[in-house]
């Protein structure tokens, strides 16, 4: 029995790793293709002479899909030191404090996507966290729906009432998830079910987004549907205990 169980969850292990890789194999090919390709455009113009002013803005593109590799390296590097639940360092923190630190840390993907941010936090629910894990988890899912968005697009997150559980919803109205992705509108999935079905560029950040909140004993939950765009629900237990 227990050489069953180590077997199974060695290749547990290993299927999580494959889908890793594969979503990162995609995401990295796409900054890396428009470095390569906007700074071949720069050289060959400064051959020419002075690179028009159209193709000097290329730089900013350059920029921008650089911090986006960095990001994933970084995301890379979490995954890889993170394998278990006894890798968190817990606290008991407020869950809006963690929307909120996660709100700081993708201000600049926002601010270079163009997208707004609209947070509401009023009820005040505890959770028992590794809050900067936590707060990078919940950075990753809002980055995760704005650059599927459109450009400018409006992403909010809301804490959502619930009795037993700490539960928190990343929304992107103008999001749209292509067919396929979903068994059905208005119905909730795993974030395995979405990877497994061959989504495009599932994202680095969403696969490590995923093993964290997991690792905390919570689930993330994604529904597309065309009237309400697509969210993504985190539900995690919640801590009861008053504060030492």
């Amino acid at each position: 029995m227990e050489l069953q169980r180590a077997l199974r969850a060695a290749k547990e292990a290993e299927a999580a790793k494959l889908t890793f890789f594969k979503a990162m194999d995609h995401e990295f090919r796409t900054p890396i293709g428009i470095i390569i390709g906007f700074s071949d455009i720069l050289a060959a113009a400064t051959e020419r002479g002075a690179p028009e002013p159209r193709q000097i803005s290329y730089l900013g593109d350059i920029r921008s899909a650089a911090h986006h590799l960095l990001m994933m390296v970084e995301d890379v590097r979490r995954y890889l030191r993170i394998t278990s639940p006894t890798d968190l360092k817990r606290e008991r923190v407020f869950l809006a404090k963690a929307i909120e630190g996660a709100a700081h840390r993708v201000e600049p993907v926002l601010h270079g996507l163009g997208a707004k941010l609209h947070i509401a936090v009023s009820e005040q629910v505890a959770v028992s966290a590794d809050l900067p894990l936590l707060q990078q988890a919940l950075a990753n899912l809002i980055a995760e729906l704005a650059r599927r968005a459109a450009r400018a697009a409006d992403v909010a997150v809301e804490i959502c009432p619930s009795e037993d559980l700490a539960v928190a919803e990343v929304r992107c109205p103008s999001l749209i998830l292509p067919e396929g992705a979903f068994s059905g509108p208005n119905q909730l999935h795993g974030c395995g079910d979405i990877l497994n079905r061959g989504l495009e560029g599932a994202g680095v950040g969403l696969v490590v987004a995923e093993r964290i909140i997991r690792f905390h004993g919570g689930e993330l939950r994604i529904r597309s549907d065309a009237g309400s765009g697509t969210a993504i629900r985190v539900a995690l237990p919640r801590d009861n205990n008053p504060a030492e």
